[in-house]
């Protein structure tokens, strides 16, 4: 079962997917090299011409797999805590946020408005220099916010419940909550745009 890039579970199926293509092209080029050697009794042939030529996406595949082999997908528990408020919040998983310095894992993001609050458990994450390039992004591609990222679960939640009641108690016309989720769905189109 295909899971999207933002949903539960991205991460762990992404690394299983990029396990499993990069098998399958390292053991093609393997085949098709020994079948050129057992073929011709040389390796100056057109397999090992093809065995070359097939090592540049595998190559591809292998990065994907050591980007994507030291993250892991936040428990299940925790998953169902933040899934049980979630509804009518724009909540993401599983974004593995990438800059040219920095590789950062966030497991939770939700959006409200102008605000955004964001989970992660990497004790390694800079919380200044993730905040700033977030929002440096986002407002770059024309959604200014607040944000704050937490890294304890119950804060998070916390967090989010507030949002639900500010949501609650918004007296939004009809033009404004199409303008908001607009605003919001730009800012998950540029999140999912730089997480891998």
């Amino acid at each position: 079962m295909k899971i999207n890039k933002g949903k539960y579970g991205y991460i762990d199926y992404n690394r299983k997917r990029a396990l499993i293509k990069s098998s399958i092209g390292l053991s093609v080029i393997i085949f098709i090299f020994i079948m050129g050697l057992i073929l011709t009794k040389t390796r100056l042939n057109w397999f090992t011409f093809a065995a070359v030529m097939c090592a540049l996406p595998v190559g591809k595949m292998v990065v994907a797999l050591i980007m994507a082999w030291p993250h892991k997908s936040m428990p299940k528990e925790e998953y169902k805590r933040i899934e049980e408020i979630e509804k009518d919040l724009c909540i993401l998983y599983d974004l593995v946020i990438t800059s040219y310095e920095n590789v950062m894992q966030i497991d939770s993001i939700c959006l409200y408005g102008n605000t955004l609050c964001a989970f992660s458990k990497d004790t390694k994450l800079d919380m200044n220099t993730t905040t700033a390039y977030i929002k440096d992004i986002l407002a770059n591609n024309g959604y200014g916010c607040s944000m704050k990222i937490y890294q304890d679960l119950n804060a998070y939640v916390s967090r989010i419940n507030e949002m639900k009641i500010n949501l609650k108690e918004a007296k939004e016309n009809e033009k404004a909550i199409k303008r908001r989720l607009e605003k919001e769905e730009k800012a998950v189109e540029t999140l999912l745009a730089i997480s891998i």
